[in-house]
């Protein structure tokens, strides 16, 4: 407070005046810690650093919130376990008294995946028997959903690298073929009379080159008739053009200005032509 003499006015002091007035009358860290005559509590508080009485008792009094009021004792590491001390304080930290109790947060893992139950609940168990705090529980659950999913990703990205590999190898054997013969396959697959939702999981495997080859030998014992249903409009021309070629009566007639042959021909190689 400042005392104006010339008008008897009395005014407030600034706020930088009560923040110079506080630092001074403030004690200087540790000078307070001379009252202390326990020295194991005055070396607690001075690697804490507390400025003064009014820190150290915000922080209890922030201790006390976190345990709801209840007073715990340090872990005496020389005497007793981490579980020992957890079991020992079980109502302050709220462990659970059986594993189901355990309420975890819900797991982010990549899509397709469960969450492996039996391994959870195995955690769960462990954690009642050696009383670990559900925040610990829940750490280890984050960090088990994180190794998961990086591993996941990591895997898929080595088998679709060896996929791509297997196919440009197949398609580099296959040649020209290779659409034709991937048709074969499928058109194998789905001359076997399956329910719908097993044919459409058959078809999806065939990416893998392995099933593919296989599936295009069982293809082979199928009719002409049907194994040119798998071909492209492109191939069935082609085919039909060598189809053609091989074919004495048909040459002959070719040869002889047959209008119906010469022009199947004109029309095939149009078709082709636009296509190429």
């Amino acid at each position: 407070m400042k005392n104006n003499t010339n008008s008897a006015e009395i005014q407030d002091d600034t706020p930088q005046e009560q923040a110079d007035m506080n630092e001074k009358s403030a004690p200087t860290i540790g000078s307070w810690f001379d009252t202390i005559d326990d020295d194991s509590v005055k070396e607690y508080i001075t690697k804490k650093n507390f400025p003064n009485v009014t820190e150290l008792a915000r922080s209890y009094q922030n201790i006390e919130k976190t345990y709801g009021g209840k007073t715990i004792s340090a872990p005496d590491y020389d005497n007793e376990s981490l579980p020992e001390f957890f079991k020992k304080n079980a109502d302050v930290f709220k462990v659970p008294s059986r594993a189901d109790d355990y309420v975890l947060q819900e797991f982010k893992l990549p899509e397709g995946m469960e969450v492996d139950n039996d391994l959870m609940n195995a955690v769960k168990q462990a954690a009642v028997e050696n009383s670990i705090p559900p925040d610990f529980v829940q750490v280890i659950a984050d960090v088990y959903a994180q190794y998961v999913a990086q591993n996941y990703e990591t895997n898929q990205q080595t088998v679709e690298a060896e996929k791509s590999k297997a196919i440009a190898a197949l398609q580099k054997e296959w040649g020209k073929n290779y659409e034709t013969n991937s048709h074969i396959a499928k058109l194998a697959i789905a001359n076997m009379q399956l329910a719908p939702e097993e044919e459409e999981a058959l078809q999806r495997s065939i990416e893998s080159p392995v099933l593919l080859k296989l599936f295009h030998k069982l293809g082979q014992n199928l009719s002409e008739d049907t194994i040119r249903q798998a071909m492209t409009p492109q191939k069935q021309d082609q085919e039909r053009l060598q189809e053609i070629a091989n074919d004495p009566a048909l040459v002959k007639k070719y040869a002889k200005g047959d209008p119906a042959i010469i022009n199947e021909i004109a029309r095939i190689n149009e078709r082709l032509a636009n296509n190429a």
